[in-house]
């Protein structure tokens, strides 16, 4: 956001095309288990924002509670950068986070040239940017996220799960309607 010094009028704040999103190793893998990240990430890509930058801080090598995530947050971050085109920057700890955002800001003000840009405004880039919240009230969302917080339930399973029995209460019909144990079991 750039502002005339000393102005605090948000209807004069001008939104750049630059957006960081901050995540600690430990919140990404949180992030990706209890499925906000596609979320996080559909409103960061339709934010507009030309360059949008993940700045993930932390190590798996410092959090060994991480190190059985390791595969899905390297395949995660390899998709952020990949597929969604974002620019992915990594730190170990926060003091390294804070030397990092300084000099992205200082990058970004020799782009604009020390000039007050042009841009789209900070009321109208908060509406576009507000968060949706439709998909998680749906209760087929909810219960897609509750079995994927089950240890071992990889997304392929949980989809597989949702195919037969979209909403925890399709699956306990299901479960109602067994007339033995062995169809308990195969459920």
């Amino acid at each position: 956001i750039a502002r005339p010094v000393g102005n605090n009028d948000q209807s004069t704040w001008i939104v750049l095309g630059f957006i960081v999103e901050r995540k600690c190793l430990n919140d990404l893998n949180e992030s990706i288990r209890n499925c906000r990240l596609a979320e996080q990430r559909t409103r960061l890509i339709s934010t507009g924002m030309k360059y949008v930058t993940y700045l993930i801080e932390g190590s798996i090598e410092d959090d060994p509670e991480l190190a059985n995530s390791e595969n899905a947050l390297a395949t995660t971050v390899a998709k952020l950068d990949a597929i969604y085109g974002m620019h992915i920057l990594r730190t170990r700890e926060m003091k390294e986070t804070i030397w990092t955002l300084g000099t992205l800001t200082r990058s970004i003000f020799k782009k604009i040239n020390g000039t007050f840009p042009d841009g789209e405004s900070y009321d109208t880039w908060k509406v576009r940017a507000k968060k949706t919240q439709l998909r998680h009230e749906t209760a087929g969302f909810k219960f897609g996220a509750q079995l994927r917080q089950i240890r071992g339930n990889s997304a392929h399973r949980v989809s597989a799960i949702m195919q037969k029995y979209p909403t925890y209460v399709a699956l306990k019909r299901a479960f109602e309607a067994c007339e033995c144990p062995e169809h308990e079991t195969a459920i």
